[in-house]
């Protein structure tokens, strides 16, 4: 059996989902395997116990100043990598657009799998307009097509890849941290909503906010992001609803203001290309949440974690709060790690590339 190698694209800590995936998965790997290296452009944030006993890590920056040219030398790096190793390693990833580098792999006769976090195409759009796009695209699709194994995290992603050709796709649904629950009884509501995670456009926070201020509710915002300035401005005048905000809070520390609240904010805007996992975070700790859709989350929806407006009309979105808010711990929280559990997950991973890493 070759090393496993798991190469991550992002900065191994927990400030955004993404790179919260990415360390997650980076842990389960070095656990897992007797042999196995985790390649990472930037030293690991997280403190490096959180990994356990083996600390098998290969970086090449010690910081993500002048992100961009570092991440364009760690392409160009990976392409020197790949080649090197392709006899004796087999490699993990999780394909991003800019990965220029994983084109390489299938030239060199190299052994890998590929996950898919999330759409690609519309990843893609957003970053870059016209030819470049679909350069990108098709590259992405041309790797996806020579891999041994291809995962993906949601059923989105696995019609996306149905379309050009990859039909053996597996659903893997990603994973989330054991949290401590509260009972129902013990349960003190200081918030109606709670929203967890980084402040972009995507979330609809302006949303958020306009919906708390026309039904007069309280609301936790719990993060920071790009957008940090223009929502805290938008709450400067008292327009009915109250507003709390935490900045960044260590991972730890999240869902103790998760706890206080009613029910969890997990809109998202459906351009963007991924998945809130909150959703599932929420209903870890027994909080129902609002989501934009059921696409990906049908299970949570059939157990009652989940509801989503019939509009983003603030009427409908208050509908679905109500029945939200009526169904705290109505659910087995059990059940939902049980579902969404990182070990559940990487076992599933594991199981699908030990059965092609010969």
């Amino acid at each position: 059996m070759k090393k496993v190698v798991y190469i991550s694209n992002v900065k191994l800590d927990s400030k955004s989902g993404q790179n919260s995936f990415s360390m997650n998965l980076a842990k389960e790997f070095l656990n897992y395997y007797e042999e196995s290296l985790v390649v990472c452009p930037y030293k690991p944030l997280k403190p490096l116990s959180f990994y356990g006993e083996k600390n098998n890590f290969k970086w090449l920056f010690e910081n993500s100043n002048l992100k961009f040219l570092k991440l364009v030398l760690y392409q160009c790096w990976l392409i020197y990598f790949f080649t090197k190793n392709r006899r004796k390693m087999y490699f993990v990833f999780s394909i991003k657009p800019y990965m220029f580098s994983a084109i390489v792999l299938p030239m060199v006769g190299a052994k890998f799998s590929v996950f898919v976090e999330g759409l690609i195409p519309k990843t893609t759009k957003r970053l870059w307009p016209g030819w470049a796009s679909k350069v990108s695209t098709k590259m992405i699709e041309f790797v996806i097509m020579k891999a041994d194994i291809v995962t993906a995290a949601y059923e989105s992603a696995c019609e996306w890849m149905r379309d050009f050709g990859r039909t053996d796709v597996k659903l893997i649904p990603c994973g989330v941290s054991p949290r401590k629950t509260i009972s129902e009884d013990a349960r003190h509501a200081d918030f109606d909503i709670c929203y967890i995670g980084s402040f972009r456009d995507v979330h609809m926070l302006d949303l958020l906010i306009a919906f708390a201020n026309e039904y007069h509710l309280s609301v936790c915002l719990v993060g920071d992001g790009c957008r940090m300035k223009h929502i805290k401005g938008l709450t400067d005048v008292s327009m009915g609803g109250s507003f709390f905000f935490t900045g960044h809070v260590p991972p730890d520390e999240v869902f103790h203001y998760v706890n206080r609240s009613l029910v969890g904010w997990g809109m998202c805007d459906p351009a963007h290309h991924g998945v809130p996992m909150k959703v599932a975070e929420y209903a870890s700790v027994g909080i129902s949440s609002i989501v934009s859709s059921y696409e990906n989350f049908h299970w949570l929806h059939d157990v009652g974690a989940c509801f989503s407006p019939k509009s983003f009309e603030l009427f409908n979105i208050y509908r679905a709060f109500n029945k939200c808010k009526l169904n705290v711990l109505k659910f087995s929280t059990i059940d939902v790690l049980d579902k969404y559990s990182w070990r559940n997950f990487s076992k599933e991973l594991e199981s699908v590339i030990n059965a092609k890493n010969h």
